[in-house]
């Protein structure tokens, strides 16, 4: 029985040859995404002629995913890569993308938050946890829950509007050599309105355009996003941030319904096989998280770290294609 469910799979260092992105595809690879939020254009350029090659080389049909930034406040970097916030410490937010430590981390586009006493500040998808003391051009905090943060990590504040355009100077830029490349798709990231849809497009020209769902206010505003969008990805890394855990496959299972319901693509998407960043084999909860993904009616599944950065992305990809195929043969 052929496969209906597709793979999407994250692209990056490991696997950026042309060996490894053609094992990929052999493996089953439909779909290559393309992360706008690291990179540049020559080195996606590259991607882009490496999947095309490989694919022609085996006549598979293999589509190229634009994935662009979006209005996503990140932190600067740090003199090793990375820092431990200890718990219990206080440490200041810089406006910027300057060079932090322990005490001093920069904040791109801080101001866009306009945060008050007690906001919560989660970085490193929500495993850090900081409380605002004093907000102002610079932000004194306190950690609630430390941990190690690393260089451009995202930055969320459950419940606060972040004022800063749908499409910015670098997403306008980035949809342009998409058009230049002749990308397929285009994944339009932290979109709250359909507005933010009819942006995006208004750039990115004659290509579907998937809505990212990673904010409460996607999540309340689905119908009208969908109204706009050829499809929504449920992006669980920033929606599990601001929704909470709990929540999250009830809600899963509703933007693939009501996606379906619109005739929209649906994408699940994000930690699906992580333990395979690593290890060669997944643990039985992600196995049974990717097949109910499947039973809830995705169209597509999507893979992240675990074929950017993974130590077995071809591997990975012959796992998830076994598990969607099986996941099928439910009556």
């Amino acid at each position: 029985m052929a496969r209906k469910t597709k793979i999407i799979a994250t692209l990056g260092p490991a696997s950026a040859t042309p060996e490894v992105i053609g094992a990929m595809i052999t493996a089953g690879l439909d779909v290559a995404r393309l992360n706008f939020s690291h990179g540049d254009h020559a080195s996606h350029r590259r991607m882009i002629e490496l999947v095309r090659a490989a694919a022609g080389e085996r006549d598979r049909a293999v589509a190229i995913l634009q994935d662009i930034q979006g209005p996503r406040i990140r932190v600067g970097t740090f003199p090793d890569g990375s820092v431990d916030l200890v718990t219990g410490s206080r440490v200041r937010l810089l406006p910027g993308a300057g060079e932090g430590d322990a005490g001093r981390v920069f904040v791109r586009q801080l101001a866009a938050m306009r945060l008050k006493p007690g906001d919560r500040v989660l970085c490193a998808d929500g495993m850090i946890v900081l409380a605002v003391v004093s907000p102002g051009e610079e932000v004194m905090a306190e950690v609630v829950t430390g941990g190690r943060l690393a260089d451009h990590k995202g930055v969320a504040v459950p419940g606060v509007e972040v004022h800063l355009p749908a499409v910015t100077s670098k997403d306008k830029a980035d949809l342009a050599f998409g058009r230049e490349m002749g990308i397929d798709l285009v994944a339009a990231s932290f979109v709250t309105k359909g507005e933010d849809i009819r942006r995006v497009r208004a750039v990115a020209g004659d290509v579907p355009v998937i809505a990212k769902i990673e904010r409460a206010e996607a999540v309340t505003n689905l119908g009208d996003i969908l109204a706009e969008a050829d499809g929504a990805m449920v992006a669980r890394g920033d929606l599990g941030v601001e929704l909470g855990f709990e929540p999250l496959p009830r809600v899963q299972k509703e933007i693939i319904a009501r996606t379906h319901d619109a005739g929209g693509i649906s994408i699940t998407a994000t930690e699906m096989l992580e333990s395979m960043v690593q290890s060669p084999r997944p643990t039985r909860a992600e196995v049974t998280d990717v097949a109910n993904a499947v039973l809830d009616g995705s169209d597509a599944v999507m893979l992240s770290a675990e074929t950017a950065v993974g130590k077995h992305p071809v591997r990975t990809i012959e796992v998830m294609a076994g598990i969607c195929t099986e996941a099928e043969r439910t009556p």
